[in-house]
């Protein structure tokens, strides 16, 4: 993986060198390879779970997210099918230093998992930290059961990788258990202001 990596760099350089991008901008599209290449050994998790029968992707995603989904409360005691089900669905992206992950007044219709990294939470035009969430912490759950705009600000605070579900996900989900759907519609109204 570390040759694949050095070629892919090498042809990734003489491209911008040869496009003229300005050197600022180089160093920051590098610095996000390296980032990858570090905390991710050059595999893709995406790519890695597309070559896995079915089955084992559910089983693998459980088991890499199995504690990101448990930090959040509408989760907890749901059935073994239903975290499977879940994890299977979250999708990984990274967010680069300074990114903002949703603008407060945005239409809400996901919600992230924070894998690793450091959002912060801000509102109105103040750049003053509302809250600093880290790895194992959970922002926009709100956006599953209302349709609310957000009524934040998240901005990655340093490269972040975060895994984001969405509202018809969710749903799709909830739809094969019923009985679970009623638990979660009910610690949502216990959470209303």
């Amino acid at each position: 993986s570390k040759a694949l990596y050095q070629n892919k760099i090498h042809r990734l350089h003489n491209f911008l060198h040869y496009r003229r991008v300005p050197n600022s901008l180089q160093k920051q599209i590098f610095q996000y390879y390296d980032y990858l290449f570090d905390n991710e050994m050059g595999f893709d998790e995406n790519e890695l779970l597309d070559d896995l029968p079915s089955s084992l992707q559910m089983e693998l995603s459980l088991a890499l997210k199995r504690k990101l989904i448990a930090s959040v409360p509408y989760f907890k005691n749901a059935p073994e099918r239903f975290l499977k089900e879940l994890a299977f669905r979250l999708k990984p992206s990274i967010f680069v230093p300074n990114a903002v992950v949703f603008k407060e007044g945005d239409h809400a219709d996901n919600m992230y998992f924070i894998g690793k990294g450091t959002v912060k939470i801000t509102r109105g035009d103040s750049d003053e930290a509302l809250a600093l969430l880290q790895d194992g912490s959970f922002i926009g759950e709100s956006a599953l059961l209302n349709p609310q705009p957000r009524n934040a600000t998240a901005i990655a605070l340093n490269y972040c990788d975060l895994y984001s579900l969405s509202k018809s996900d969710f749903e799709n989900i909830l739809e094969h258990d019923p009985g679970f759907a009623q638990h979660i519609k009910d610690i949502a109204s216990q959470r209303k202001p």
